[in-house]
């Protein structure tokens, strides 16, 4: 499904995903995703919506939403490894820090 906005009498279309993702972007599951994408060197616009949905629907999402920003960053930084950002691994250097 396309949405349509109208800017200054252009008319311009957007993909119902990027329009979710924009009407969610406040919240911290979101911010995880997009955390991850940045550590490790992804794209999120390379994911379709079904993927999204897959990696908000992991059971370690959650637990990460709850953490502060400052610490999932240095937690996220710490497990990284290669491009490779395991949620289990990013999830377990969090759960000292926050202890």
């Amino acid at each position: 499904m396309t949405r349509r906005f109208t800017i200054r009498n252009v008319t311009v279309a957007k993909p119902q995903r990027e329009q979710r993702i924009v009407g969610d972007m406040g919240t911290a599951e979101l911010t995880v995703f997009q955390l991850w994408c940045r550590l490790t060197g992804n794209d999120p616009d390379d994911f379709g919506e079904g993927e999204l949905d897959a990696f908000l629907a992991r059971p370690q999402v959650p637990d990460l939403a709850a953490t502060p920003y400052s610490v999932l960053l240095d937690a996220g930084i710490t497990a990284a490894k290669r491009g490779s950002l395991p949620l289990e691994r990013w999830l377990s250097a969090v759960r000292p820090v926050r202890a």
